[in-house]
């Protein structure tokens, strides 16, 4: 399958802060509300909040077109402090590698860690079908 081209197609519309958030949002329709559940999360001795991209009230969706270290720790803590909630990470290339030089996929890092994944090139494809 030909990935879809994310990048190089203007300024990205509000409220979404990257490409790929608006493909996935146009796929899976209105009944899914952008941003619109915080979760405050600790990090040892520091308060922060992460807000998925997408949820429909029961289930999220995390958009990621690079995971870095940062991401990766911030969903490590938020996944420990927030076991019963479903997230899905949305992988614009599920194959693409944590860092340079890294064995290791994002995908493979989302399994290792106990993630649900889905490569959103087929979230896409299939108009979000599997998420309506």
């Amino acid at each position: 399958m030909a990935r879809i081209r994310l990048s190089k197609r203007g300024p990205v519309p509000k409220p979404y802060k990257s490409w790929l958030e608006v493909d996935v949002a146009e796929v899976l329709g209105k009944k899914w509300k952008y941003e619109e559940v915080k979760f405050e999360y600790t990090v040892p001795e520091s308060k922060h909040w992460y807000t998925p991209d997408f949820s429909n009230g029961e289930l999220f969706i995390e958009t990621k077109g690079r995971l870095d270290s940062a991401d990766r720790k911030k969903l490590i803590l938020w996944k420990q402090q927030y076991p019963e909630v479903r997230l899905i990470l949305a992988f614009g290339d599920p194959n693409s590698l944590i860092s340079k030089g890294a064995k290791t996929s994002v995908s493979q890092w989302a399994e290792k860690n106990g993630f649900e994944w889905e490569d959103a090139q087929e979230i896409i494809k299939n108009k979000g079908k599997h998420f309506k």
